[in-house]
């Protein structure tokens, strides 16, 4: 899991768990994290990089047209 969270990591979770799980393995997101960008109840798969973006890097996204890159499986 990287970007906007405290602790930024690779994490161990159990069968089932879901992206809130692994934020909060994480120690929670960051005062500036955009959660709001990503589906945080989609299930969590091995070995799959996880990203919580920033407020700035959602607003940057919007301006470019390009939307929510950072949870395809939405």
């Amino acid at each position: 899991l990287c970007g906007r969270v405290q602790r930024p990591g690779v994490y161990q979770l159990p069968a089932g768990a879901r992206l809130n799980d692994a934020v909060k393995a994480a120690g929670g997101l960051c005062a500036d994290a955009q959660p709001e960008a990503v589906n945080l109840a989609r299930y969590v798969q091995d070995g799959e990089k996880l990203y919580i973006p920033s407020e700035e890097e959602v607003q940057s996204a919007a301006l470019d047209g390009k939307g929510s890159v950072w949870d395809s499986a939405d």
